[in-house]
């Protein structure tokens, strides 16, 4: 009993591992960091077609009467964001080719866009 346990225990932890997450990053204008997340996920993750998972949105900010986001997302403290879905144990891996290709010497290379709607974050 003890063994089938251990080894039904074993499985549940490979499983959780494995598990997909959902995340988002925003590093300047969603379209630069939707390329760069779309090419990771090529490249890291072995992924192409419908397989890409990487799509824009916003994130924060407030709603505003069920006004759409985007009339004025930056005066509802919005940001731009990309959405994407990485294994759990590959997320150090993707970070790491998301970082190269969003930022040098610590500068975001989508140096043009300015202001709060183009902040970095992440979830």
């Amino acid at each position: 009993a003890v063994c089938l346990a251990l080894a039904v225990l074993s499985s549940c932890l490979v499983d959780a591992r494995s598990e997909d997450i959902e995340m988002y990053i925003g590093a300047g204008c969603f379209w630069h960091v939707q390329k760069v997340v779309n090419m990771a996920e090529e490249m890291v993750l072995g992924r192409s077609g419908t397989n890409i998972t990487g799509f824009t949105g916003y994130a924060g900010g407030r709603d505003s009467k069920g006004e759409i986001c985007y009339t004025n997302y930056g005066g509802k403290g919005q940001t731009e964001v990309v959405v994407f879905r990485v294994q759990r144990e590959r997320v150090s891996e993707f970070a790491k080719a998301l970082w190269s290709g969003l930022f040098e010497n610590g500068e975001r290379q989508d140096g043009v866009n300015r202001g709060g709607e183009y902040r970095a974050a992440l979830g």
